[in-house]
């Protein structure tokens, strides 16, 4: 039903600024010691900066069914000190990202200036198969270099102002990276490709999920989502903890809304549900009357899921009848 709706909605003006393939050759151990932190450098919280969102997503693949990054720092490099955008860790499952893409984290007063790479951190790669059962045929700890630093360069430097509001895309091709190398001594040699995606203003091409709390409600149908957790870690009770974002979601006439039994839920969202959205993020700009808590992004919805994760299971396959 959700591919059916949006292969009937038109696709979004074309927004992204720049992209282009930043392939990383990884030849060598990932040393787990000393891969956390970004270093020293700025750190996002100049006053009167720029917003800037980090979306995650992949291309699919069939030769895994589990690819599982840690990412420990996402840095903005510059003519001046770099700029953390995220520093923790997180580990996401990039094949769980291959039909959509996460709001993996916010960075708010990013100070304004010129910007040339995105320096991103991955600590870990383990790649999985299972066979028809979930049982593990393969588990393999991919190597990754340079403490896992792999500079992504987009086409051409950019520029954020006060008041910006950005996302970057960071678009893993697990299947282009999957061209795996074995050693004579078993180590397992990959090399990542990563497309980066820079939209300043309209909606990210691909459809993104979000999942959290009901924090307010309008009577226009809109809402207000404080995103609790990731979709592609797929925890049902994980915590951002003070990387907790909330977005304004929108709704029409089109949008579906469906409730823990799978069925179209006709009773109104109440402050305090927990949903997933599915829909079209896009940043809002800084001067929008409406955005009466600040939020600095918006999802128009497509479909609304009620509960927590793991109540709608994803099943991937071939459609046999038309649709009813």
């Amino acid at each position: 039903d959700l591919q059916y709706r949006v292969a009937a909605n038109p696709q979004p003006p074309e927004t992204t600024m720049y992209r282009l393939p930043a392939l990383a050759a990884l030849l060598g151990f990932l040393a787990l010691a000393g891969c956390g932190g970004g270093g020293g450098g700025g750190s996002a919280d100049a006053s009167g900066g720029a917003t800037v969102g980090i979306a995650l997503t992949d291309a699919p693949t069939t030769d895994y069914d589990e690819a599982l990054a840690t990412i420990t720092s996402i840095e903005l490099l510059g003519n001046g000190a770099p700029v953390t955008l995220f520093q923790g860790e997180e580990t996401v499952d990039l094949l769980k990202l291959a039909d959509y893409a996460e709001l993996f984290t916010v960075a708010e007063d990013v100070p304004p200036g010129v910007y040339a790479k995105i320096r991103l951190r991955v600590t870990a790669l383990r790649l999985i198969d299972r066979d028809e059962a979930g049982d593990i045929l393969a588990d393999v700890d991919a190597d990754l270099v340079a403490n896992g630093k792999l500079d992504l360069n987009p086409r051409g430097p950019f520029t954020l102002t006060a008041g910006d509001t950005v996302v970057i895309s960071l678009d893993f091709d697990v299947a282009k990276s999957l061209k795996v190398t074995t050693t004579g001594n078993g180590r397992v040699i990959v090399r990542p490709v990563i497309f980066v995606d820079i939209l300043p203003t309209g909606p990210l091409g691909k459809l993104a999920r979000v999942h959290g709390t009901v924090d307010a409600v309008a009577g226009d149908g809109s809402f207000r989502l404080c995103q609790t957790a990731l979709v592609a870690q797929g925890e049902v009770d994980a915590d951002l903890g003070p990387r907790q974002r909330c977005l304004r979601v929108t709704t029409d006439a089109a949008t579906g809304v469906f409730g823990t039994d799978g069925l179209p839920q006709l009773a109104p969202l109440v402050v305090g549900d927990r949903v997933t959205v599915i829909g079209r993020l896009a940043p809002l700009p800084a001067d929008d009357g409406q955005n009466a808590d600040a939020d600095r992004f918006s999802l128009l919805a497509f479909v609304v899921e009620s509960g927590p994760l793991g109540t709608y299971a994803r099943l991937r396959g071939t459609a046999t009848t038309v649709v009813d």
